[in-house]
């Protein structure tokens, strides 16, 4: 349980949109990420990132594709 988000502390953000596909629909995601040993490679552009200009946001959330299953 995150209790510093749930008590109102930390912000979390939003990050789905992207320049040129209709982000809203998630089947569109164009961002991909793929597993590399003990870490994850992220590839991709987002155009919004929601709860971003707001200094508490500790809790980012990126919403990509991972292709290799």
């Amino acid at each position: 349980m995150d209790v510093p988000l749930l008590e109102g502390k930390i912000r979390s953000g939003f990050a789905m949109t992207e320049p040129g596909v209709a982000s809203s629909d998630a089947t569109n995601i164009e961002a991909r990420i793929v597993r590399d040993g003990d870490h994850y490679v992220i590839n991709g552009r987002k155009w919004w990132t929601s709860g971003a200009p707001d200094p508490p946001l500790q809790d980012p959330h990126l919403h990509g594709q991972d292709r290799s299953r």
